[in-house]
């Protein structure tokens, strides 16, 4: 089921992106995560290049609110080389023969997934995570915040999970919605991790 919705979005994606229309977006951090497989979370200091934390705001604009088509390549080829990465192909289901390259890159405090499809559409940024503290993104929201204060910001979660709050976010009326991934830990924000995808 994962596999199917996965290869939807990614054909559906690439179509929109041929026809340079904005995405719209309505819950794929499922079918991220079970085509991407297994990941640990974002690097340790110890083992990554810094920045790409520090830049979150502008990583969070280029794939949720592009300013125009080439928005997302700029940021892309801006990034500095990963601490670790880790690939994974996946069948297009539209395409017999055609595979779609999962990239998930291991930055400090940051992980960013993307998706290069295999049908010759442009790649672009499908899931963010930030566990780096000391950044403030989205109006103020970050790692490290205690969970009055982010229910104060942020409302009410959708759903509600043991340890995690998922919210279905919809922030901009010109923009796509988005989903976004909460964990915490002891009263705390642990983690955040935003997922773009196309119905």
């Amino acid at each position: 089921m994962l596999e199917v919705v996965h290869h939807t979005i990614t054909r559906t994606h690439a179509v929109l992106r041929a026809l340079r229309l904005p995405a719209v977006v309505l819950g794929v951090s499922l079918a991220l995560g079970g085509c991407a497989g297994p990941t640990t979370g974002p690097a340790p200091a110890s083992q990554a290049v810094p920045g790409v934390a520090q830049r979150a705001q502008q990583v969070l604009d280029a794939m949720l609110r592009p300013a125009d088509a080439d928005a997302a390549e700029i940021l892309l080829d801006s990034l500095p080389d990963p601490a670790e990465e880790r690939t994974t192909q996946h069948p297009n289901i539209h395409r017999r023969g055609t595979f779609d390259t999962y990239r998930t890159l291991l930055f400090d405090g940051a992980e960013l997934v993307v998706v290069e499809p295999g049908a010759g559409a442009t790649r672009f940024p499908a899931a963010f995570a930030l566990t780096a503290t000391g950044v403030d993104v989205e109006r103020g929201l970050h790692v490290g915040m205690d969970q009055a204060a982010l229910g104060k910001l942020l409302g009410a979660p959708d759903e509600r999970r043991d340890g995690a709050w998922r919210y279905q976010v919809i922030d901009d009326p010109t923009a796509a919605p988005y989903q976004l991934d909460v964990t915490l830990r002891d009263g705390r924000v642990a983690g955040l991790r935003w997922s773009a995808y196309l119905d």
